[in-house]
């Protein structure tokens, strides 16, 4: 089979116009969900009435499910966690902020930009190892917020690489532990910076 000239001018002219369409167009249909899950690096920081905070570095994860509504709004919610180990002369400890919050993210244009934000609960949790107990204590809930931003990355037409920035603060109050509250006025934020799979 052969093409006239005209006919394979028409074809690059198609393919060209196929090729201009953005990748995460296509992608953004209304009435389908969206699955994302990754990690990276956290700089935590946190505040009571009687004390300073000294930012941390650590392990940072996320997870979401979204619903889109729109080709240009997502609606759904969110679990993000920060954590670090240290180890004491003989004990190990795990000290671990989360957050779990209703979030909406909104696509800018037809690429895959996006500027997120969300509001929920927020959670401080310690775990204590030593050679013979061990201790994990829920100190404290509170509300909390959170901010971001990101960029899918397409890879097929199902799957997106995601880099992101998220800010996420939890005002918590009172700390507890066995019972007996050791800090008043507890406030606690991360910045992390990850990147993750998104499927839809």
């Amino acid at each position: 089979m052969s093409l006239t000239v005209r006919e394979m001018y028409g074809c690059v002219v198609m393919a060209m116009a196929l090729m201009a369409i953005p990748a995460g167009a296509s992608a953004q249909a209304p009435g389908r969900f969206l699955v994302s899950g990754g990690g990276g690096y956290g700089s935590a920081d946190a505040r009571c009435d009687n004390c300073v905070g000294d930012r941390q570095g650590g392990a940072a994860g996320y997870f979401r499910l979204g619903y889109l509504v729109t080709p240009r709004l997502v609606l759904g919610g969110e679990a993000n966690i920060w954590t670090k180990r240290e180890s004491l002369g003989g004990a190990s400890t795990r000290l671990r902020f989360s957050s779990v919050s209703a979030t909406a993210a909104f696509y800018p244009d037809s690429a895959g930009f996006f500027i997120r934000g969300g509001a929920g609960l927020a959670m401080s949790r310690l775990d204590v190892n030593a050679r013979d107990s061990s201790l994990r204590e829920d100190l404290g809930r509170g509300f909390g917020v959170l901010a971001g931003l990101g960029y899918d990355i397409p890879i097929s037409r199902r799957l997106s690489m995601t880099p992101g920035v998220n800010v996420w603060r939890g005002q918590i109050g009172d700390l507890k532990a066995l019972g007996q509250t050791f800090a008043t006025g507890w406030s606690q934020n991360v910045i992390d910076v990850t990147i993750g799979l998104t499927f839809r």
